[in-house]
């Protein structure tokens, strides 16, 4: 097993962020995303309540004109009828020359009072088959031509209002003329928006204009303040004068307005602010090829602007508290985390054995009225501390007692090996499958072989030579490390590598080892060369004896039995 490195205090470069800025950081950027989704949320909300009271503002401006309006036209309806019913003059004489100069001069009397008390600005008198008998205007002030409303009004015998927008816009009302039950003629009279206009402003405080289409060619309408080029309209009148005309000139086209009380409306920015605009489609003549159109201008940008500063105080107001309780969090963990500080670096002169030191510097509190974890951990590490110092010493005694131990096998193992160099018998051992593992001093110098050559060599080709105690060899060394047998002695001869035969005798063995370990089979063989020669010679003669002729003789009848061959003695 590879050996573990310490660690060093170069850690590749890593910067080091003290703990308690991390902690600080990371709350933080938490508090800073919830602040600032908190206040995306409060803006929403106020636009969606802005929306609300915006839809509910333009419901109300939009019924404000239409009642303002039709206030004009009641009250003109009632002033018709007044005049209508004056009798001083018959009526009956209103279509001679006679009776118009009378009816012409009975209401010049009044004309004065109508224009200027009441701001009327016109007055016609139409017959009862809608040919107009006399007509009072004030200076540039229009003329109403018979229209659908003063037939409708001789025909139902009923007073009627209506608007009608060309040039300008005014407000008329028609009255019938009754002379004995019947109708015998209409009065009309016309007075100016303005009046609507103006009051729009002052109940609601919002500008109000009208849009009406432009009557003649294009070309006249390029020196006229009031046209729209990009509609084909004209702005008249508006309550701001002309303050608002550039801004409606920015429009493309106009929204789908739909007849009736209904209104349509749209957002539009211009010169840094921000405006709304509702349209009301005006009541127009059937053969009107458009409407017209009263437009409500409500300028929107303070309100905005007091959403936003909400939402940036309210942001500014979160991060403040936001930073005050990091501040204040960083007081509390600061003591904390410097106790834990010095506890983590004095735990390294641990793995320095400089016990005493780190005790002195990690010091726990004396007092504390509540245990923290810090506290906790500065009494694990003092008894840590003691533990590895006791640890320590038990291993220093250790290590004496194993050194000791180790000097003493040493010593047995040089012993051991000079014994088996020394000792004049061969030593070897082998596998099961007869493979020469190791090899002694004595037995290479039979052998002829050297350390680089054992571990190619066969225990069977030492003593190879004789078929049958190659045989016998292989069968005892099977039966040892079968384990059906644990000792055998057998006789062969070693071959040398100079060619010279060694008389050896065999003690084969089987060494023990762990379960699940290879098999060794321990070989050790005695040389009885010479003896052997000195026991089958005469020392005389030096010719063999009757006892290795025997021996000789017997081997060579079992030889032939075997091959089964004949053979002859001489």
């Amino acid at each position: 097993m590879p050996e573990r490195k310490p660690p060093t205090g170069d850690r590749g470069g890593s910067r080091f962020l003290s703990l308690k800025w991390k902690v600080l950081l990371t709350l933080g950027a938490v508090m800073l995303s919830v602040n600032g989704v908190l206040s995306w949320l409060h803006y929403q909300d106020l636009m969606t309540r802005f929306d609300e009271q915006r839809a509910e503002t333009r419901a109300r401006l939009a019924a404000q004109a239409f009642a303002l309006r039709n206030e004009v036209g009641l009250r003109l309806q009632a002033l018709a009828g007044v005049l209508a019913a004056l009798d001083s003059v018959g009526v009956t004489l209103f279509p001679t020359s006679a009776g118009n100069a009378l009816l012409r001069q009975h209401f010049d009397s009044y004309w004065p009072a109508l224009q200027y008390g009441y701001g009327i600005d016109s007055l016609q008198v139409y017959l009862t088959g809608g040919e107009q008998l006399a007509a009072w205007t004030s200076s540039g002030g229009p003329e109403v031509q018979p229209t659908v409303q003063v037939t409708e009004v001789i025909n139902s015998e009923r007073a009627t209002s209506w608007t009608n927008c060309s040039e300008v816009c005014t407000e008329y009302a028609a009255a019938p003329i009754l002379s004995a039950g019947k109708v015998a003629g209409a009065v009309v009279v016309g007075s100016s928006l303005a009046e609507v206009v103006n009051s729009f402003q002052r109940v609601t405080g919002a500008d109000l204009g009208v849009l009406v289409p432009h009557v003649g060619p294009l070309s006249e309408a390029s020196g006229d303040e009031a046209f729209l080029p990009r509609l084909g309209l004209r702005a008249i009148p508006l309550s701001s004068m002309g303050s608002h005309r550039p801004l409606l000139r920015q429009l493309q086209s106009l929204p789908q307005t739909p007849p009736g009380p209904a209104h349509a409306y749209l957002s539009l920015p211009y010169d840094g602010r921000q405006f709304e605009l509702s349209f009301l489609v005006l009541d127009f003549p059937a053969a009107a090829s458009r409407p017209a159109t009263m437009v409500v201008i409500d300028d929107l940008t303070l309100a905005l602007v007091d959403i936003h500063q909400s939402v940036v105080s309210r942001l500014q107001g979160e991060l403040l508290v936001s930073l005050v309780s990091l501040l204040l969090l960083s007081l509390l963990v600061n003591a904390p985390l410097q106790r834990m500080a010095r506890t983590a670096n004095a735990i390294p002169l641990l793995g320095r054995s400089a016990f005493a030191e780190a005790r002195r510097r990690i010091a726990p509190r004396p007092r504390r009225l509540v245990e923290d974890e810090i506290d906790r951990l500065d009494e694990a590490a003092i008894d840590l501390s003691y533990r590895l110092e006791t640890l320590e010493r038990d291993v220093a005694a250790h290590a004496a007692v194993t050194e000791g131990m180790l000097q003493r096998i040493s010593v047995e193992r040089d012993f051991s090996r000079s014994l088996l160099d020394t000792a004049q018998v061969i030593v070897l051992t082998q596998s099961a499958a007869g493979r020469i593992l190791t090899l002694n001093r004595y037995g290479r110098q039979l052998a002829g072989l050297g350390e680089e050559q054992l571990a190619a060599s066969s225990f069977f080709e030492l003593i190879g030579g004789d078929s049958l105690q190659v045989a016998a060899a292989r069968q005892a060394v099977h039966e040892i490390a079968s384990g059906d047998r644990q000792h055998v002695q057998l006789e062969s001869i070693l071959q040398g590598k100079g060619g010279e035969s060694y008389e050896i005798t065999w003690n084969h063995s089987r060494l023990a080892g762990q379960p699940g370990d290879a098999v060794m089979v321990l070989s050790v063989g005695v040389d009885h060369t010479e003896r052997k020669y000195l026991a089958e010679r005469d020392p005389l003669t030096g010719l063999v004896n009757r006892r290795h002729f025997q021996d000789i003789l017997r081997r060579a009848l079992v030889d032939a039995r075997r091959s089964r061959r004949d053979g002859a003695l001489l």
